[in-house]
C-alpha cells in the first residue's frame, strides 16, 4: 500500500473511531435566554477568546444569545485561533445548531496533514514495540523531526479544504440569491453583501507584531486563509505565507489571544473620519511617531476609546487561570453554581480525576517536604547556633556553652533532615547540605543561610504549593496543552472589561482534549450557557437597579 492510501485509511478510520451511526449526536442545552431579549440593542460586537477544543462551549453561549435576540443584532466578530472558527461561523448567519453539526463531526486533530518531504518517509516504519511508549509512534517521530527542521509538522491544507467546505456550503444554503459568496469570501464580500464585519488575529512573524485582518486592513484577504493563520499553532502548523509576500503568520493567541478592544477606538473603525490615510497624516502632522503605533505597548493609541457595544467571551478552568478569575467565579456562584463535571463519567474526565487525584497526593508530599524548613526544630537550630536559648535544643550539651559547636550542629541537622529532605534541596550528600548551610566562607558555624530558608524560602514554597495547586506535566499533550494554555493566558484584559465579558468555566476539559465524547461536549455547552446566562443575570440586575 503507498503512503498516500496508508494516511488515507488512517484518517478513514479514525473519523469512524471518532464518529459513527452507533455514537449518540451532542445534544443543545436547555435554555431560555427569552427572558433576557430586553437587552437585545445592549450589543453590537462579539469578540472570542482563542481556546483550542474547549471551544465548543461557545456553541452553548451562542444559544442563550441567540434566544435573547442579541445575536442577529451583532455587527461586528472578532477572535483568534478556536474562537476565529466560531467567530466566522457567526459572521455568516449560521445558528448554534448547524456549528454544533459541523464541529461534533469532525475530529480537528484529523485535520493534521501529513509530515511531507523526506521526513514522510520514516511514517512508513513500524513502531518499535516493547521500547518506544505508545505515544511515540514513527508517525509522532516524523511529525516531531519536520516541526523542527521545517518550522511545523502540518501544511495546513486539510484544514483550509475543511473549513473551505463549511463556508460553501453554509453560504450557499442560507444566502441562495446573493452573489460572490464561496469558500473564497474575502473580508470585503463578507461586508459589503452581508453587512458584517469580521477581524481575525494572527501573528507576523516578520513584523514581529499582531495583524487585524478586516475589511479596513485586508479586504481581499481571503477570510478561510486569515482563519488558517489564526490556528498556526507554533510546531503544529508551519507558518501560513501569502504567495508573493514575505510576510509568514502564526496562531493569534502568542499576541492577543483574547482581543476584546478590537472593536475599541478608530483603528477598524469604518467611519470616514478614522481612514488610514486621515488618521496617519494626522499623526504626523501631530509630530508623533507612526512606528510606535504598531507596537503592542502603544496599542491604546489605536484601540484607546472604550466601546460599550462590545461583548466579550473567555474560557478559563482551575487549571486555565484567567485574570479577575475570582470575581467571575463569584458572579457565577451567585447567579447559577455551575457543576463541574459531566452527565456521566466519560473517560476524558475519568482521566482528569485521575490526574488531579494523582496531583493531590503529589502537592501533599511535596508540602510536607518544604514544611520541614518552616518547622519548629530548624527555628530551634537557628537559635542555638545563635546562643538564644540552650534548653530547647534537642539534643544532650554542656550548659556553660553560649553557642553550639559545629559537631552538636550536624548531629542536630542530621536529626532534623531526613535524606529526601536534601535532596529536595538539591543536596547530593547530608555531608555537603550541611557545609552549604550552616558553615560559612571562613569555616565557621552560621545559621545566617539557614534563617534566609526559614524567613524566606521555605514560606513561599508553602504558600506557592497550598495556593498555585499543582499540575501534572507529563504526557506530550499534557506537555503541549500547558504550554499554549500559558502563551495564551495573557489577555490584556483590565478590572474595566470584567462588566463586558462572558466568562465560561471549562471544568476539566484542555485545550488539546479534541477527541472527548459526546457527553465532554455536551458538558462544555452546558458550561457556555451557564456563565452567559450569569453574565445576563448580573446585567438585567444592573438594569433593575438602575431603574429605580
Amino acid at each position: 500500500m503507498s503512503y498516500v492510501k496508508k494516511w488515507v485509511g488512517e484518517k478513514i478510520s479514525s473519523v469512524r473511531r471518532w464518529w459513527s451511526p452507533e455514537k449518540a449526536k451532542p445534544r443543545l442545552p436547555r435554555t431560555n435566554g427569552r427572558d433576557y431579549s430586553c437587552m437585545k440593542d445592549s450589543f453590537e460586537n462579539l469578540v472570542l477568546k482563542g481556546g483550542g477544543a474547549k471551544g465548543i462551549a461557545y456553541i452553548g453561549a451562542a444559544k442563550v444569545l441567540d434566544e435573547a435576540r442579541i445575536l442577529p443584532n451583532i455587527k461586528r466578530f472578532a477572535g483568534t485561533s478556536a474562537g476565529a472558527i466560531t467567530a466566522t461561523m457567526l459572521a455568516i448567519g449560521m445558528k448554534p445548531e448547524e456549528m454544533l453539526e459541523e464541529l461534533s463531526q469532525r475530529n480537528l486533530m484529523d485535520l493534521l496533514d501529513p509530515p511531507v518531504g523526506l521526513l514522510s518517509g520514516l511514517s512508513k516504519l513500524p513502531r518499535i514495540l516493547f521500547i518506544l511508549p505508545s505515544w511515540l509512534t514513527m508517525k509522532n517521530i516524523s511529525m516531531a523531526l519536520s516541526a523542527m527542521t521545517d518550522r511545523g509538522a502540518c501544511e495546513g491544507d486539510e484544514f483550509l479544504d475543511w473549513f473551505g467546505d463549511i463556508l460553501d456550503r453554509h453560504l450557499a444554503r442560507l444566502h441562495p440569491f446573493k452573489k460572490g459568496l464561496d469558500k473564497d469570501i474575502t473580508f470585503d464580500t463578507l461586508y459589503h453583501v452581508l453587512g458584517k464585519e469580521l477581524c481575525i488575529v494572527a501573528y507576523n512573524m516578520v513584523l514581529g507584531n499582531e495583524i487585524y485582518f478586516h475589511v479596513k486592513t485586508t479586504p481581499m484577504m481571503k477570510i478561510k486563509e486569515a482563519v488558517r493563520m489564526s490556528m498556526s499553532i507554533p510546531g503544529v502548523f508551519k507558518p501560513f505565507g501569502i504567495p508573493g509576500s514575505p510576510y509568514t503568520f502564526i496562531d493569534g493567541g502568542l499576541a492577543a489571544n483574547y482581543p476584546l478592544w478590537a472593536f475599541d477606538g478608530w483603528y477598524l473603525s469604518m467611519k470616514e473620519e478614522d481612514f488610514f490615510q486621515e488618521r496617519l497624516m494626522s499623526t504626523l502632522d501631530a509630530g508623533q511617531t507612526v512606528r510606535q503605533m504598531f507596537h503592542p505597548e502603544y496599542r491604546r493609541e489605536r484601540f484607546g476609546t472604550r466601546n460599550d457595544k462590545t461583548l466579550g467571551i473567555l474560557l478559563f478552568s482551575s487549571e486555565d487561570r484567567e485574570m479577575y478569575q475570582e470575581q467571575f467565579e463569584k458572579r457565577q456562584e451567585e447567579f447559577k453554581p455551575a457543576e463541574i463535571k459531566p452527565e456521566y463519567d466519560t473517560e476524558l474526565y475519568k482521566d482528569y480525576k485521575e490526574k488531579t487525584e494523582k496531583s493531590k497526593k503529589e502537592q501533599i508530599a511535596s508540602y510536607e517536604k518544604v514544611e520541614v524548613l518552616v518547622g519548629q526544630d530548624v527555628k530551634r537550630m537557628i537559635e542555638g547556633t545563635d546562643g538564644q536559648i540552650t534548653e530547647a535544643l534537642v539534643i544532650k550539651r554542656r550548659p556553660d556553652l553560649p553557642v553550639i559547636s559545629k559537631e552538636e550542629a550536624k548531629q542536630l541537622f542530621n536529626e532534623i533532615f531526613s535524606e529526601e529532605d536534601l535532596a529536595f534541596l538539591g543536596a547530593p550528600s547530608k555531608e555537603e547540605a550541611f557545609d552549604f548551610l550552616m558553615i560559612n566562607e571562613e569555616k565557621n558555624l552560621t545559621s545566617d543561610r539557614l534563617r534566609k530558608i526559614y524567613k524566606n524560602f521555605g514560606p513561599l514554597q508553602l504558600a506557592r504549593r497550598a495556593y498555585l495547586g499543582h499540575r501534572l506535566v507529563s504526557t506530550p499533550r499534557q506537555y503541549f496543552g500547558t504550554m499554549l494554555e500559558f502563551v495564551g493566558r495573557q489577555s490584556g484584559i483590565t478590572d474595566e472589561d470584567v462588566p463586558r465579558s462572558i466568562a465560561i468555566d471549562v471544568g476539566y476539559v484542555g485545550t488539546m482534549d479534541f477527541d472527548m465524547a459526546t457527553e465532554d461536549m455536551e458538558f462544555l455547552m452546558r458550561q457556555g450557557a451557564a456563565g452567559t446566562i450569569a453574565f445576563l443575570e448580573e446585567k438585567k440586575d444592573g438594569l433593575g437597579k438602575r431603574r429605580e
